[in-house]
């Protein structure tokens, strides 16, 4: 039985002909936005985990980095993207042991609120979209909105 559709060079060559790069142009564009992206992972986490142990503030970096690239804050998935070369298992192991390191929370807290801080100014306005945030059966979460 023969299999129909596009193969994928027949995609990547489809692709490259209507898009004004070449495939060597495309990808330094993908690195080059990549490695702004890093910089700017680099760049918070190097704030965030200001004073700090060095092997706390590669965790943190570890973690920003994992929760951008997945999307989740499960240590499953931070440690699926770091991509060790360990089993997957030991990486979660290690991210959690990092995660009971005492005062490391309030570290992180209060530097986030630091940089919040410097940003938020006195006439600074905070909208609420109550709507995105309706839970018809939560009482308590109600009677806050009332």
């Amino acid at each position: 039985m023969k299999k129909c559709g596009l193969t994928d060079k027949t995609r990547e060559k489809q692709f490259y002909h209507e898009t004004p790069y070449t495939k060597l142009e495309a990808d330094m564009n993908i690195a080059k936005i990549a490695g702004k992206i890093q910089g700017e992972i680099l760049q918070f986490s190097g704030k965030v985990s200001r004073g700090i142990l060095k092997v706390s503030r590669r965790f943190i970096e570890e973690m920003v980095y994992g929760i951008q690239t997945r999307g989740s804050v499960k240590l499953s998935e931070v440690a699926r993207s770091l991509h060790e070369g360990i089993s997957l298992r030991k990486t979660i192991n290690r991210l959690s042991q990092q995660l009971k390191r005492p005062g490391l929370m309030e570290h992180i807290e209060e530097a986030i609120i630091y940089e919040g801080e410097r940003r938020i100014k006195e006439d600074a306005l905070l909208i609420v979209a109550i709507s995105d945030s309706a839970k018809p059966y939560a009482e308590m979460y109600r009677k806050l909105f009332l």
